[in-house]
């Protein structure tokens, strides 16, 4: 007898876009800058909707947002939007809760950054595909640490206390992939936990107990914290789209 691999058909995104990107010091935020001739949103947004089993986006926007009408995919049936909140978790709770209401507890999510543009479709079907064949509770794109890597004495001289050992360190990026219930009830649990070191949310579900899987991102997937990320993220988006015609 013939034993299928499980496969995940339908999925939907979360992107929490509420941020204002203060360390940038632009006059609006981040996610709305303009490169490669779209908004750095846009791009993450028709990156994660170029994978096929992607059937809806959910954006999670501040109460006060102006630029968010301007783009296309404000207008593109396939993206909805939903107040978020002043930490990204909220945000992303708030996504959350719009999937469920629509889609129901058990539907997949991947949770994105908006200031991710560069992801490529291919790794995130590669995430998918081996989240199902694994059948782990969930996983992230992320890559294995090059640098060398060392752990300061304290935050005010940093001067090296040690070097510490890479070679099972990798560094986490989105898209995060988790069902919709399980994801939202484990960042609910940690509402009132002040200790609780939520980043991300495999970082929630480790938490809840829960052990998701990292899958090597292939491509480029940094994001844009500061000017020259965002300077690099157009080189490469522009290589990508001279290298497809």
């Amino acid at each position: 007898m013939t034993i299928t691999a499980p496969t995940i058909d339908t999925i939907w995104a979360v992107v929490p876009a509420a941020g204002i990107g203060k360390r940038m010091r632009l006059s609006q935020p981040k996610q709305y800058l303009n490169i490669a001739s779209k908004a750095v949103l846009q791009h993450s947004l028709d990156a994660l909707l170029s994978v096929p089993m992607v059937q809806h986006a959910v954006v999670a926007l501040a109460s006060n947002d102006r630029h968010w009408s301007q783009l296309p995919a404000s207008s593109d049936a396939r993206i909805s939007s939903v107040v978020g909140g002043a930490e990204r978790s909220d945000s992303v709770m708030s996504g959350l809760k719009a999937v469920i209401e629509q889609a129901g507890e058990t539907t997949w999510v991947l949770v994105h950054d908006a200031a991710r543009p560069l992801v490529a479709a291919n790794d995130i079907v590669r995430l998918v595909d081996q989240v199902a064949e694994g059948q782990w509770a969930g996983g992230i794109l992320a890559t294995p640490l090059q640098d060398t890597l060392k752990l300061a004495s304290d935050e005010q001289t940093l001067a090296i206390r040690e070097t510490i050992d890479r070679r099972r360190l990798w560094l986490a990026q989105t898209p995060q992939l988790f069902r919709a219930g399980e994801l939202l009830a484990a960042y609910q649990a940690q509402l009132n936990n002040p200790d609780a070191q939520i980043t991300d949310e495999a970082s929630v579900m480790e938490l809840a107990g829960h052990v998701p899987v990292m899958v090597e991102a292939l491509q480029a997937n940094f994001k844009i914290t500061r000017d020259s990320d965002a300077k690099l993220a157009e080189v490469l988006l522009l290589d990508r789209l001279s290298s497809a015609e």
